[in-house]
């Protein structure tokens, strides 16, 4: 088993250049991502043992990093790692899937709920999308403080022009749960429809964010969009 016994063109790293990745078992797979063993046990060997213990890759990738690091020969670093590679495949996949949909009001709600309902300080979140309102790139872009994030009309533009995007919601969450507009909410909301229009890109909504549910600038006729499809 271990990985000192096999032949180099047997060892997970070479037998990739080799044969190809997706040639490699799920325990080759776990060998290459955590990258070398301890003075217990070799990498394979610790590999062998996660496969053994929770009987998929996808089980392995779904454990918490304290779940993790109960394992022998699983530190922080490789727990991270682990589990890093398991959020990129459920970014990846959420944004192909994102890709194929028109974004509607509640869509771009849920997304920003992913993003950021859970932040214990606000931040400022982005949702480009093209003229057919497909999705283009969503992300967090700016975190502030219990209270406050300021919205960055110069980042948004940028992120807009990068992303060639034509369309935009804008969201910041409430970690306090309430939901209602401040009076700078509303004026930097305003100041960025203006900025947008000359690069001709529209707002669609600026939402707030709760842990359950959200506001909406637009449904509430604090900003002007003039589409009826938001649904």
């Amino acid at each position: 088993m271990g990985i000192k016994n096999l032949n180099k063109q047997q060892r997970p790293r070479e037998k990739a250049l080799l044969t190809g990745i997706d040639q490699l078992s799920d325990m080759e797979l776990i060998a290459i991502l955590i990258g070398y063993g301890n003075k217990n046990k070799d990498v394979l060997d610790i590999s062998y043992g996660l496969i053994k213990k929770y009987g998929s890759l996808g089980s392995i990738l779904k454990l918490s990093l304290d779940e993790l690091m109960t394992n022998d020969g699983i530190k922080l670093a490789k727990a991270i790692k682990i589990a890093a590679i398991n959020e990129i495949y459920l970014r990846v996949k959420k944004q192909e899937a994102l890709a194929k949909e028109t974004i509607t009001l509640i869509g771009a709600g849920n997304i920003f709920r992913s993003l950021i309902c859970e932040k214990k300080e606000e931040h400022l979140a982005l949702i480009m999308l093209d003229k057919n309102q497909k999705l283009l790139y969503a992300e967090v872009v700016a975190s502030g403080g219990e209270t406050s994030v300021s919205l960055y009309p110069k980042k948004i533009m940028e992120e807009c022009l990068c992303h060639h995007a034509k369309k935009l919601y804008i969201a910041h969450n409430h970690p306090s749960d309430n939901l209602s507009p401040s009076r700078g909410d509303l004026a930097e909301t305003k100041n960025i429809q203006v900025i947008l229009g000359m690069i001709n890109v529209t707002l669609i909504d600026h939402l707030i964010i709760g842990k359950n549910s959200f506001f909406s600038l637009s449904l509430n006729k604090e900003i002007n969009y003039q589409e009826n499809n938001l649904f």
